[in-house]
């Protein structure tokens, strides 16, 4: 697959979720608090009795610490709608980031973690090891966990898309939509192994396509932006096409329409993003 670098000059940026996080409290569940931290979580596989086990241990990146285990995810502030709060319960729990703190005991001293904000990351990629949680802002990336910032110029995100993933789409959520990065920076790129979208994650906002009346020799040909918008390029004609598809890997799935060559192109978007 090509290689392509995202040139940062070309995006006006918006910071993603900030600078070092805020320090660890059990005291409240307000989550507008200065508390808020990201969290990895894995579930928990004990075999016994609800609530005792079956819940989520729950491991915060900024911190040297050892999990702590809460009974459920609560989304109910995370603005999330219906469809997207139940992918995020059904995803393999590798495949996401929570910044979110630990909601107060309840009388039996069980804590639910409650989120603020979710992210998911691209299905099937696997973080490289050495690669730090990155944020973007205004031409810098902040290591999550350490505070410290670096200089940045452009976004390389080939390690993390899969075949057929839209690079340019997987740029911009890190550049500019708050997406988070498994990454490293070298020579002012950033580089990234995995990145977690900031959800909830759709297409657009799309302006209303004009299209033509295309004669029958023609096709309707289109451009594909990086908010996943098709912007009608007019008529062209019917290109002598390959006749084998792109196949898309699990957890993605083929979104295709008709390029400026007449002929059919594809990108594997995941299959959470609507």
């Amino acid at each position: 697959m090509l290689r392509k670098i995202f040139p940062l000059a070309v995006i006006l940026f918006v910071a993603a979720c900030g600078g070092a996080a805020d320090s660890f409290d059990e005291g409240s569940d307000d989550v507008t608090s200065a508390s808020l931290q990201l969290f990895t979580v894995q579930r928990d596989e004990r075999k016994c009795a609800a609530p005792m086990c079956g819940g989520w241990w729950a491991s915060a990146v900024q911190q040297d610490a050892s999990p702590i285990y809460v009974t459920d995810l609560d989304l109910s502030r995370a603005q999330l709608d219906a469809q997207t709060e139940q992918s995020v319960r059904a995803a393999p729990a590798e495949e996401l980031l929570l910044r979110a703190r630990a909601g107060a005991a309840d009388k039996r001293g069980f804590r639910q973690l409650v989120v603020k904000s979710v992210w998911r990351g691209m299905p099937g990629v696997v973080p490289a090891a050495k690669d730090a949680v990155w944020s973007m802002g205004q031409k810098t990336a902040t290591d999550v966990k350490s505070g410290k910032s670096a200089a940045v110029s452009s976004v390389d995100v080939r390690d993390a898309a899969r075949a057929f993933v839209d690079q340019d789409w997987l740029s911009s959520r890190v550049v500019s939509h708050g997406a988070l990065a498994a990454a490293h920076v070298s020579s002012k790129v950033l580089d990234a192994s995995q990145v977690w979208i900031h959800l909830p994650e759709s297409i657009g906002p799309c302006a209303k396509p004009v299209e033509q009346a295309c004669s029958g020799s023609q096709v309707q040909a289109y451009a594909r932006t990086a908010d996943r918008c098709l912007q009608p390029l007019g008529c062209v004609n019917r290109g002598i096409c390959s006749m084998m598809m792109p196949s898309c890997a699990d957890g993605y799935v083929a979104v295709t329409w008709t390029a400026a060559n007449g002929c059919p192109a594809t990108s594997c978007d995941p299959a959470w993003a609507r």
